[in-house]
Formats: C-alpha cells, structure tokens, sequence
C-alpha cells in the first residue's frame, strides 16, 4: 500500500511542475528517457523486464538504474555488502522508509529490490530537485553528505565532488548509460 502512494506522490510531483535538471557536470544524462531494450550482454533480459515497468510508472530513466545496479552489485541479485543488501545494494532503513514491512529477505529478490531502489531514488531525485548527478551522489555518500556539499558549492558540478570514490562511482553510472545507449536494440528486437 506504501509503495503505491509513494508512486502516486512522485508522479503529482511531476505534473505539478518539478522539471529535469541536467546534472553540471560536462557529461550529462538525456532530458528523455529511453524505455528501449538493450543487448542482453549488457543488462541481462530478467532485470530489463521489471526495470523498464517500475521506470516507466516512476518516470526514471532505466539506463540510470541499469548504472546504479552495475556500480553497486555488478546485476549479481544475492550482493551482500555490510548491511546493504540485492541488486540495489539497499539497506534494511532505506527501503523501510519505502515499504515498512519489507525485510531482509524480501532484498535478495531482484524484483523487489528493485522496486524499492527505484522508488528511493526516486525520492532522492524529489530531494534535490530532480537532477540526476545529485541523486545519483546522495545514492552512494549519502543526501546529507550532499547536501552539505551543496550549501558549500550551490553549484556543485562532478569535479567539485569532495570524495572521490562518489566522483568513481557516478563516472562509472554516466559510463555505463552511454554504454546503454550505444546498445539499445531496434523496436523489432524488442518485441522477440
């Protein structure tokens, strides 16, 4: 029931007007999102057919997610890192602040890992105004790591980021988009 309210809650904000903000950083992310299929070498199938759905109802790009769940898992669903847990890497407060009965266990199945990874970042991207290198910084150091980075820098860009590893880590997210891109298979394709 949480999670279909949260849905309902983006998506107000959405038509009410918070618009994409590119990231600052000279690489950026497209302003329109491309639900297409990509080689299965690169993504495999399964995750495509619940990444994809969860995206379109999110109004995220799925190539973002696709780089969240390279960066932070390598697509392996069973990923155990400290107390981060599947395919999104998510920890048990994290998606509690999504669904309040999910439970470990629920975090090694991809497709509910991934539902509730999406719609955390999604929140993220609500947090800090839609721009996606934001988002995709606070994913991995933390929203209020970012933000204090923000009231530091107002025009925080890739480079201004003070850790590296998060600077790695979105490199790595706008590598493998473009990888994405180069590789999204053709309509036809799509429907075999």
């Amino acid at each position: 029931m949480k999670i279909r309210n949260f849905i309902i809650i983006g998506v107000l904000l959405t038509l009410v007007g918070c618009t994409a903000v590119q990231p600052t950083s000279n690489t950026t992310f497209s302003s329109v999102p491309s639900y297409a299929l990509v080689s299965s070498d690169i993504v495999p199938q399964n995750i495509q057919e619940f990444v994809i759905p969860f995206s379109k109802t999110s109004m995220i790009d799925p190539y973002i997610i696709y780089g969240i769940i390279k960066m932070e898992s390598d697509f392996e669903p069973n990923a155990r890192a400290y107390s981060y847990y599947g395919l999104m890497q998510l920890s048990l407060p994290a998606a509690r602040s999504i669904d309040s009965n999910v439970s470990e266990r629920d975090l090694f199945i991809p497709k509910i890992n991934v539902h509730i990874g999406i719609l955390y970042f999604q929140t993220l991207l609500t947090q800090f105004n839609n721009n996606n290198m934001l988002a995709i910084a606070a994913y991995n150091a933390g929203s209020q790591n970012v933000a204090t980075w923000l009231q530091n820098n107002p025009n925080l860009n890739l480079s201004g980021i003070p850790y590296k590893s998060t600077r790695n880590y979105i490199q790595g997210i706008i590598d493998f988009y473009a990888l994405c891109k180069k590789n999204e298979l053709p309509p036809s394709s799509e429907t075999q």
